[in-house]
């Protein structure tokens, strides 16, 4: 009786995962789940800087090994934008807009720590769409400084989530980025 033969897992030259077969593996997921797992597609990572801004729908909290000097688990973000996102980084320190819909890797820190609470709070079958701006970077001393934020949130029916992240508001309007039409 012959072995089956194990398709192994690889990754090509150009770094996209495979099945064996060197057919790109989707990590999109069915309709009607949620993602459990941070999204491992190209990576943006929020800059903090006076103004910068950031609304979107809370994937979820995510946790990662802390560093050397911290061991201790640091915790993270990602949230998929509703609004263009023009203060983000990529892995390599470039800067780039991240489109409606695109998802963007918010680091927890102090002065937004209360996105835990947001993001676990929802009522069932709605979600947290939350609008963060950095306002200003404040010297507390010892070399240490801290963020003040403008920041809110509102929960939508789960179902508006992807309309949001496409630019329409429910109902079919489309999104404007003004701070008038801003409902925190």
């Amino acid at each position: 009786m012959g072995r089956a033969k194990k398709k192994s897992n690889t990754r090509p030259a150009n770094g996209e995962h495979t099945n064996g077969e060197h057919e790109p593996i989707s990590d999109e997921l069915p309709e009607g789940f949620r993602r459990s797992n941070p999204f491992d597609g190209k990576r943006f990572f929020f800059v903090p800087a006076e103004g910068a801004t950031l609304r979107g729908i809370i994937i979820g909290r995510f946790e990662r090994k802390g560093k050397r000097k911290r061991p201790e688990p640091e915790y993270f973000y990602q949230v998929r934008a509703t609004a263009p996102c023009a203060d983000t980084k990529d892995a390599d320190g470039e800067i780039h807009t991240v489109d409606i819909g695109g998802i963007v890797t918010l680091d927890e820190r102090s002065g937004i720590s209360s996105l835990r609470t947001i993001a676990s709070e929802a009522p069932r079958g709605e979600v947290a769409e939350v609008f963060l701006r950095s306002l200003e970077l404040i010297d507390v001393g010892g070399g240490n400084t801290f963020w003040r934020w403008a920041m809110g949130h509102r929960y939508v029916e789960d179902s508006w989530a992807d309309s949001l992240a496409e630019g329409n508001e429910p109902g079919g309007e489309s999104s404007d980025e003004s701070e008038e039409k801003i409902p925190f």
